[in-house]
């Protein structure tokens, strides 16, 4: 009678793949780096060539300058930046906490055989993965929505509100020309389609890039990121409205940046609005999806109040207030 004896898998050649997956995602990360700066800091990829109507008066608002109510930099700053800053005073709070009160309990436990706290652990997840090699997942979805907003600007070619402030067409190199007092000009209610541009090349460019909104894309990732961290991974004792109060806070910033571009006339609020959907999604499908907030975790046995036990890795952190 045959036997059949249960081969389990071998535990090298599981181990022996790790570093071709770390050196992979960093590739893939780094090319992901790379077409995020290729799209928003070099004119290297061109932009499709939209047509515009003759006089058209959606796109001949004033063009503001340089000067804008959300410069670049604090945009940046607040959609890489703010996240981090988050997670760490959210995980290193109760620490603190448990520290003045001279109640800390081992939260220098180990996981698994590394010797890493428990906390640390807990920032590796919500900004990075097991892989300590990996960048951080929240710079990684920044880059995503980097990505895919500008493949969506640089693909639909659509024309920012200033778009004739900027453009200065020269309406004497059309076949058919309307004659004026202020000069030559186009046939009203004609669609035109050459480039008779005759502006600036840069803020031409720039004006062809307005749909989807950049800023309302980043806003609304990070504040996104940030309220679904807030609600999942925060738990205020004593307290029923601050947690709500950043929440809302968090939005409403996201709300007023991506408006801010409507007032300024320099994007249009369908850019908006498909640049609010774009983050949103983005932030929600790493949150819930990826890094498995509001996600029900197994009881741990000894968990009960009153009874101790070791908290498990992905329990929430407590501030508790007086």
């Amino acid at each position: 009678m045959p036997t059949y004896v249960e081969q389990k898998p071998s535990v090298g050649m599981g181990n022996s793949a790790l570093p071709c997956l770390c050196w992979l995602e960093l590739f893939l990360f780094g090319g992901l780096v790379t077409l995020a700066y290729l799209l928003h800091f070099t004119e290297i990829i061109p932009v499709v060539q939209q047509g515009f109507v003759c006089q058209d008066i959606a796109l001949s608002k004033p063009f503001s300058g340089p000067s804008e109510a959300v410069p670049w930099p604090v945009l940046y700053a607040m959609a890489f930046g703010a996240p981090v800053v988050l997670i760490v005073v959210g995980e290193l709070s109760p620490v603190l906490y448990q520290l003045g009160l001279g109640a800390m309990r081992d939260q220098a436990a180990t996981a698994g055989q590394q010797g890493v706290p428990t906390f640390l652990r807990r920032l590796v997840k919500f900004t990075g993965n097991s892989n300590p090699l990996f960048p951080g997942l929240h710079l990684f979805g920044g880059c995503s929505a980097l990505v895919l907003c500008g493949l969506g600007q640089v693909m639909t070619g659509s024309l920012a509100p200033y778009f004739l402030s900027v453009c200065s067409p020269n309406y004497t190199l059309l076949p058919v020309v309307s004659a004026s007092s202020d000069g030559p000009s186009c046939v009203p209610a004609t669609f035109i389609s050459d480039d008779i541009c005759a502006g600036k090349a840069e803020d031409i460019y720039s004006a062809r890039r307005s749909f989807p909104s950049l800023h309302a894309t980043l806003s609304w990732y990070a504040a996104v990121f940030m309220a679904l961290y807030a609600s999942s991974a925060l738990c205020l004792r004593g307290t029923r409205l601050i947690q709500p109060l950043l929440v809302m806070g968090l939005l409403a910033l996201a709300f007023l940046s991506a408006a801010s571009r409507v007032t300024e006339y320099r994007s249009h609020a369908v850019d908006v609005l498909g640049g609010s959907v774009l983050g949103a999604a983005i932030a929600v499908y790493l949150s819930v999806a990826v890094l498995g907030c509001f996600r029900v975790k197994p009881a741990v046995p000894g968990d009960v109040a009153g009874q101790g036990g070791t908290p498990p890795e992905d329990r929430v952190a407590v501030i508790t207030l007086p």
